[in-house]
């Protein structure tokens, strides 16, 4: 008599996030039937904590660099007295200490994020998803860009040494991207570049092939999705970049 499919063996959190990583269309399978995410929420938010409690003292020696460059070009710094700039630059210094209590807020957000525009494109691409299945999707998934690319950036960053850093710039070569090839671009430029590295791209084939594969989205429409997702947040931080 065949197993019963009640009774069959189900894929645990922890085995659809290892799968994401080297057998993504047995965990977009598994997710489908069951919406996993909270393994993926907790891991991806400790590598990416550990990340930045590596990456600290580089975060604070860019900090003072670029606090001492605000000083001679701000007018509002530059009148302080310098015991009320050391004061400021103490404030923000010790901001950075506490970054990484940050992450998993970040993490959460962003999935969130996430899992609304893959809504979007199921509904546009005439796909079968909902919003838990794509929550839970767009969690695991996550962590590539949000646990391991920022644990290595972290790890980097703590081998380099503190020196190596004084512009988010330096942080944002910390890893191999297409910043490389243009060593003299502005800012803006740089970090859009930036956003073509191996995780950020193979992210976006995952949330492609996600979306297909978990909520049958039309080809089309979950490739596009998936440019929306990975390359349109990198178009609106490099608005932001200076």
């Amino acid at each position: 008599m065949s197993q019963d499919l009640t009774t069959a063996p189900k894929s645990s959190g922890l085995t659809i996030l290892w799968d994401v990583i080297v057998a993504p269309r047995s965990a977009f399978a598994a997710l489908r039937e069951r919406p996993q995410w909270l393994w993926a929420f907790v891991i991806t938010s400790v590598l990416g904590m550990i990340g930045a409690v590596l990456a600290i003292p580089a975060g604070q020696h860019m900090m003072t660099a670029m606090f001492q460059q605000m000083a001679q070009t701000n007018p509002q710094i530059a009148q302080m007295t310098p015991e009320k700039q050391q004061q400021v630059l103490g404030i923000q210094l010790a901001i950075q200490k506490f970054t990484w209590a940050y992450y998993p807020v970040i993490v959460l957000v962003a999935a969130l994020v996430t899992a609304l525009v893959m809504l979007i494109f199921n509904a546009i691409g005439g796909g079968d998803g909902n919003f838990k299945r794509f929550f839970a999707l767009a969690m695991n998934i996550a962590v590539i860009g949000f646990g391991i690319a920022y644990f290595l950036v972290g790890l980097i960053a703590y081998l380099r040494g503190p020196d190596a850093f004084s512009t988010p710039r330096d942080l944002l070569g910390a890893i191999p991207s297409l910043a490389w090839i243009a060593p003299g671009a502005s800012a803006k430029v740089a970090s859009l570049l930036g956003a073509f590295n191996p995780f950020t791209i193979w992210s976006f084939v995952l949330i492609a092939l996600g979306m297909r594969e978990a909520a049958n989205v039309k080809p089309a429409m979950a490739w596009i999705g998936a440019v929306v997702i990975v390359f349109g947040g990198a178009l609106v931080g490099a608005a932001f970049a200076q």
